[in-house]
This record gives structure tokens, sequence and C-alpha cells, in this order.
């Protein structure tokens, strides 16, 4: 009885929350048996190339059947002691996953072989360089990722599966992994409920899965699909799809896509995300989703224009969610937040030019009051004082702080993001204005590319100290220079008001999925 109490805690915890998980496993014997799989069901959250994801392949390693380890064992090329694979594993790990990303598992395996290579006798004599070498570690490398394969799909039911490569180009997938001929695959697969997919995939993986994967609720495509590699085929037949993500197509993919939707599809589809795609010269498809709880129209070049006012008249009453940035028409933004702010609970835009943002913004005062997210562009403080008055349900704030090398990860944010591309001082003013006039219900703040001064800290501390009621505020600082040492005395000072957490920001960190 106690396990099912801790594991309904444990799932209201942010996946990406893996110091909490692990500090839970340190407690005692029980919360450890009971952590220790919402820890392993989605790893693919810990930073690619680091000491953490060279752990789990060895813990991988030890999980392998005998037979797998022997055959590695002969491997000369990688380097794996029998004695880190000798030992069993105190848990079954491979069984607790639920995600498998295979770009991110070619990255791990790379970065492990590297490291595992690299103290070989034979590797520093410069017999890496060697062709007959190559060809014998890319063998062994094969093994591996086979090896590792074969074992995951045996004994996972998975229910979500990324075949992107969205994160670092190191190397491209192996186009010859198909997960649907491993022995074990439809067991593994049928509960799928979430598939991630580039055009680089076989379309024999499209064509098995579609025939195996029954259940898919969420689907998301990134890249052109210059040939007809049975996707299509994949969507027309999940009636049950609720989600659908289509990144950098060209408008023609993009309308053949739609065009293949049923009646019914037309009706499951609450969330329509449309990112990167050029030369979308109609969006009137979108009328026919008739029950859109979330709505994404995002493109990365402000030059390319998008007709906006084909949807004047239309009220989506189910919307909650909102992003745009594209080149439009500020009279029909209006009247579309006009038509559907009421119900909004987040929204997102971006433009280039002053004069819209600043009758945006205005609009969002006046139309979105239910918000509890916004990311927006200020040129002035007043515009941002209005909407914290009249949005009374605000929770979480970004302050977005980067300047043209930043501006296309504006899909990043998930909370309410302020873009200040003036002057610092100016950024700085509008994060003591949300401290100091934010309702009553917020509680979070994010600062995205900005590095705060101990003195800095300490203003918009002392700001949020005087408010009543003053409840704990999280402070999220994510910059490329974190400079947490010199500002830990006045984060101590104010440990009782503020909780502060620090994120590194990769300054080309490229967009998630």
């Amino acid at each position: 009885m106690a396990t099912d109490y801790f594991e309904e805690i444990l799932e209201y915890l942010d996946e990406n929350d893996k110091n909490t998980l692990y500090s839970c496993l340190l407690v005692n014997r029980f919360l450890c048996k009971v952590s220790v799989k919402f820890l392993w069901r989605n790893i693919w959250n810990f930073k690619l190339q680091s000491e953490a994801q060279r752990q789990i392949i060895r813990t991988l390693l030890t999980c392998l059947p005998n037979e797998s380890k022997k055959l590695l064992h002969k491997e000369e090329t990688i380097i794996i002691p029998i004695s880190e694979t000798s030992k069993p594993p105190l848990f079954d790990y491979v069984s607790f996953f639920k995600a498998f990303s295979i770009d991110d598992f070619i990255i791990m395996i790379e970065f492990f072989i590297q490291k595992s290579t690299k103290s070989t006798k034979s590797t520093k004599s410069g017999s890496s360089k060697n062709p007959n070498h190559l060809i014998r570690l890319n063998k062994s490398r094969n093994l591996l990722i086979e090896e590792i394969l074969k074992m995951f799909i045996s004994r996972t039911s998975l229910k979500i599966l990324n075949y992107t490569m969205n994160k670092r180009k190191i190397m491209k997938i192996p186009y010859d992994i198909m997960l649907t001929e491993f022995p074990g695959a439809r067991d593994c697969l049928k509960n799928l409920i979430e598939l991630r997919c580039i055009n680089e995939v076989r379309p024999e993986v499209f064509y098995q899965l579609s025939q195996v994967c029954h259940n898919i609720e969420t689907i998301k495509i990134f890249g052109s699909l210059s040939h007809d590699n049975g996707m299509k085929k994949l969507i027309i037949l999940k009636d049950n799809l609720k989600c659908l993500e289509v990144k950098k197509l060209h408008s023609s993919e993009l309308n053949g896509i739609l065009c293949s939707l049923n009646n019914k599809q037309l009706n499951t589809i609450t969330k329509l995300h449309l990112k990167g795609n050029n030369n979308l010269s109609s969006i009137s498809f979108i009328i026919k989703f008739t029950n859109l709880q979330e709505f994404t129209l995002i493109n990365y070049y402000d030059y390319n224009k998008v007709k906006l006012e084909e949807l004047n008249y239309v009220i989506f009453s189910k919307l909650r969610y909102f992003a745009i940035r594209y080149n439009i028409k500020s009279e029909a933004l209006l009247k579309f937040l006009e038509n559907n702010g009421e119900n909004l609970e987040e929204f997102k835009h971006y433009s280039f030019r002053t004069s819209i943002n600043k009758s945006i913004n205005l609009a969002v005062a006046k139309f979105c009051l239910n918000l509890k997210s916004l990311y927006a562009r200020f040129e002035e403080t007043n515009t941002v004082i209005s909407i914290l008055n009249s949005c009374q349900q605000l929770e979480r704030i970004c302050v977005y702080c980067v300047y043209w090398e930043g501006i296309d990860r504006i899909e990043e944010l998930t909370e309410i993001g302020v873009y200040c591309d003036t002057f610092r001082i100016e950024a700085l003013e509008i994060i003591k204005i949300i401290a100091k006039y934010s309702p009553k219900k917020f509680h979070e703040l994010k600062l995205h590319g900005i590095n705060l001064l101990p003195k800095e800290l300490e203003t918009i501390f002392m700001i949020w100290e005087d408010r009543i009621p003053c409840k704990t505020l999280t402070l999220i600082i994510k910059s490329d220079e974190v400079k947490k040492e010199e500002n830990m005395k006045v984060i101590e000072k104010y440990k009782k008001f503020v909780d502060v957490k620090y994120e590194k920001y990769e300054k080309y960190e490229e967009m998630e999925m």
C-alpha cells in the first residue's frame, strides 16, 4: 500500500529532476526500490558525453545476457573489463525503460568507446589511424550496439521512441538499424504512444511500425520528406492520433500530410505544432481542427509571411495554448486574441517589429486575463505593468535576455518569457517590476541568458521580501557564465524566501523538438 502512495507522489515529479530522484535512492532500501524505476524509465535527459552517460552504458553492460558478454569480451578494440560485467546488477534496469532515443544511444556508445579505447597502448602508439584498426573498431562498435539493442527490445515495453537527431550532430544514425526486426519487437513496441522521427529513417521502419503500433497518440516529424518513406501511411492508420508536430517541412509536404487526415483524426487531434515550415501560402486548413487545445505556428525567419486573417472568424473554444512567430498583420493577431484570448492559459508571440509587439502586448492585457504563461517581447515597462495587473493568474515568468544569436530558441520556453533585447539596465528594470507587481499566485522566476551580480540579486530579493504575503520564490538562473560562487552569500541571506537553482546555458545548444 505504501508503495502505491510513493509511486503516485513520484509521478508528479518533473522527469528532468534527476537530483531529487537520485536523493530518494539514498534514503533507505524501500525508497530505493520505489524510485529506481522512475529514475531509469527515461535516462535521456542526462547531459550527453558526460560521466553519467558512461556509467549508464557500464550498468547496461552488466544487464546483458552471458552470451552477449562473451561476444563482447572477445573484441580487443573495445576495452570492457570482465570484472565490470561479471557482477549481477542490483535491479533489472532495462525493464524500467519506457523511452528510448536511438540518436542519444548512439552518441552514448561513441563516447563510451572513445573513453574505453583512449587508454589502450595500441591507440597511444598511433594504430588508431591504421585502416585495419578502424575497421575492427567499427565492427566492435556495431556489435556493441546490436547486443544492447537486442536486450532492450526483448525486455522492455516502450511508450516513447525517438528516431531524431536534434541535440548534437556528432554522427548520423546508422541507416540499417531496424528495431522492428529484432526478436520481441512486437511486444516491445505495441504500447508505443509517441514517435519522433526524421527523414533519414528507412521506409521499411514506418511501414512495419504502422502494422505493430496501434496506440500511437503523438507523432513528431522533423526534416523534409524527400521520398515516400511510409510516414504518411503511418499517420493515416492512426485514428487515435492526438498530437501532430511537423518541423521544417516544405508547404507542399505539409499539405500532403494534412490532406491525408480523415475526419475522425481532425476531431481527435488536440495539439498541432507547425515549426519552421516554409512557404505556407494558406493556413485555412486549421479551421478543420475543431477541438484544438494547443496550436503552434512558428518560423525562424521574419520574411516568411502567413495569412492569419484567414482565421479571423474562427473561435477555438478549447484552445489553451497558442504560440506564433511569423511575419503577420497585427490586425489579424489582434482579432484572433479577441476571439480566443479568454480561454488561453499560455501565449507565446515574437516579432521583429516594435509596433506589432506593443499592440499585441496591450491586447494580451485586454483579452487574455486567464493566462498562466506568457512569452512576449517588451520595449517599455508600462506594458509589463499593464499585463501583470490584468493577468492575475500568472504563476511563472521567464525573463529571456539573449540577443541575435539566441532568437531561434523562442520555442524552448515552457513558462512565461519576457524578451529584453535593449540594454542590460532595462532588462533588470523589468525583472524588478515583475518581482514587485506580479500577482499573488506568482512563484517562479526564470532568468534565461542573463548573469546577475550580487548587488542586483539582493535588490530583487529585497523587493520580493516586502511582498505580503511573502511566499517562497523559485529563482532559476540559466546562463553560459554561471556566477554561482559570487552570489552565494546573498542567496544564503535570503534562503527563507528564495530557492535558487542554476542551469548551464549552452550558447549554441539546439532546440528541443
